[in-house]
């Protein structure tokens, strides 16, 4: 058992769209497993309240937080991942029927 994108995927002449192919899969894959990351992380990046010494100059300080620029990554991972994955099944279907054509 392989494990890269379209492992049993055969071809004669579209040697170079196939590598293409198994490589844009493997780029959308880890971009969705990214955004999905991103999203686990976005938990933490929210707001923060820091206590400081009671007898001290600062009591407290809260920082804003980055969530937001942390969803946004995870939105465009995810479309890139999206993308990646359509562009690679259209180009994985051209070299299967190239092979079928061939194949006859």
């Amino acid at each position: 058992m392989k494990f890269y994108p379209y492992s049993q995927l055969t071809t004669k002449n579209l040697t170079s769209l196939l590598l293409t192919v198994r490589l844009l899969g493997f780029i959308g894959n880890l971009a969705l497993i990214a955004s999905v990351g991103l999203l686990v992380f976005s938990i933490f990046a929210g707001p923060q309240t820091f206590a400081g010494d009671p007898s001290g100059l600062i009591v407290s300080m809260k920082t804003p937080g980055y969530r937001g620029v942390v969803w946004a990554m995870s939105g465009a991972s995810f479309v890139v991942g999206v993308l990646c994955l359509i562009s690679s099944g259209l180009c994985a279907a051209i070299v299967s029927w190239e092979y079928q054509k061939t194949k006859e």
